[in-house]
């Protein structure tokens, strides 16, 4: 028959050592598989805050695309009472090729704009359409710009 012999202090605390050293090991190395297995890329956290919803949409020209001028835009807006709506067409050295005022577009849904712009030659191949809400204290509000192409 097997007899358990006595053990001292010493030899306990070495069998508690490596028993937790090869927790600690196998822990740190399955923590890493399941990382590796489903790809979980760490927490991100963004604190956007828009202080009022989105109120206007480019829906023409898409990003990226390659416009010449004249230019069509299109796309739904609404402002406020004392607001009127801003087209600015400008290249990647914040040259302003064009800038062009709809009007207002107060109203409780969305409106559908279209406008057709001629721009001047810009100094670059590529830039940006802003359109955005001018109120008449001189503040722009609800800013939305989309990259473009210039073909020529």
């Amino acid at each position: 028959m097997f007899q358990l012999q006595p053990q001292s202090a010493e030899s306990h605390y070495y069998q508690w050592m490596a028993l937790l050293i090869v927790t600690i090991i196998s822990g740190g190395a399955s923590l890493y598989a399941y990382t590796q297995i489903t790809k979980i890329d760490p927490p991100v956290f963004l604190d956007i805050t828009r202080p009022y919803p989105k109120t206007i949409f480019i829906d023409s020209p898409k990003i990226n695309r390659v416009i010449s001028s004249p230019i069509t835009i299109a796309g739904r807006a609404k402002t406020s009472p004392a607001g009127v709506l801003t087209i600015v067409i400008q290249d990647n050295q914040e040259n302003i090729l064009q800038k062009s005022t709809i009007g207002n577009m107060y109203n409780s849904q969305l409106l559908p704009f279209s406008v057709k712009l001629p721009y001047s030659k810009p100094a670059t191949t590529s830039g940006l359409i802003k359109i955005f809400e001018s109120i008449s204290d001189g503040e722009q509000t609800g800013q939305t710009a989309i990259p473009i192409m210039f073909s020529n």
